[in-house]
């Protein structure tokens, strides 16, 4: 279909038909108007256009449109969540929605859901601005069994073989920071082809869990506080 058809099949859903006051049907293009008012119609317009592909078929051209304005649905959905004062539920992995409370990694305390940002504020001054994606990293659902020896990740022996202690940097001192380096496929989702060959994101990637690897042989270590490298032997790991 033309881009003219689509635009006025999508203004029919709009109330008053506010999308035409952005659109010049004539020109079959936008068109600026600072005496609109509606700045989501201007945005609504404006989405729908540029990633219209004239050469897709017309099933091919709604699911384009359509996609494009979910998303922009869930990104306002993620705004009205934060202002609201809490984690926005897509900002979590599939597996903890639902989850009152999660686990601090650096420090094995079990947190409410609300309070994550507040709690990781105790061991980063940096986490206002930090953004959930961050944030979320650092927790996981917090089990029964009580809070761990120690941090979650910290590299430790066989616990069959008596307990185990905190691994410390050797370069900062902190303690429950060092990480392995590892590889994590990741599959990011392709959204759609322009007419030049490139390629539209969704903006989602997959990670592939089970194909986590070490990064190097033999395996390398990393600070999570200085930043710091070390090998195996540096740290006392035996591999």
């Amino acid at each position: 279909m033309k881009l003219n058809e689509l635009m006025m099949k999508a203004a029919s859903g709009y109330p008053d038909a506010q999308l035409l006051v952005y659109w010049d049907a004539e020109a079959g293009s936008p068109r600026d108007n600072s005496n609109g008012g509606d700045t989501l119609a201007r945005f609504v317009v404006l989405e729908v256009a540029e990633t219209f592909d004239p050469e897709a078929t017309d099933e091919a051209q709604l699911a384009q449109a359509m996609s494009v304005l979910e998303r922009a649905v869930e990104d306002l959905q993620g705004v009205i969540e934060q202002l609201a004062g809490g984690i926005p539920e897509h900002a979590l992995p599939a597996h903890v929605v639902g989850q009152e409370h999660l686990r601090c990694t650096i420090c094995g305390d079990i947190v409410a859901v609300e309070d994550l940002r507040d709690h990781l504020g105790d061991h980063n001054p940096n986490a206002e601005g930090l953004d959930w994606e961050d944030i979320r990293n650092v927790f996981r659902i917090a089990q029964d069994e009580g809070p761990p020896d120690g941090p979650i990740g910290v590299i430790v022996e066989d616990r069959t073989k008596g307990d185990s202690g905190r691994l410390s940097c050797p370069r900062c001192g902190t303690e429950g920071r060092i990480a392995q380096i590892d590889r994590i496929p990741g599959y990011a989702r392709i959204c759609g082809l322009y007419a030049d060959g490139t390629i539209e994101w969704s903006g989602e990637t997959e990670v592939d869990w089970n194909m986590q690897r070490p990064e190097h042989n033999p395996p390398q270590y990393i600070c999570l506080s200085c930043s710091e490298v070390f090998t195996a032997e540096k740290l006392g790991v035996r591999v």
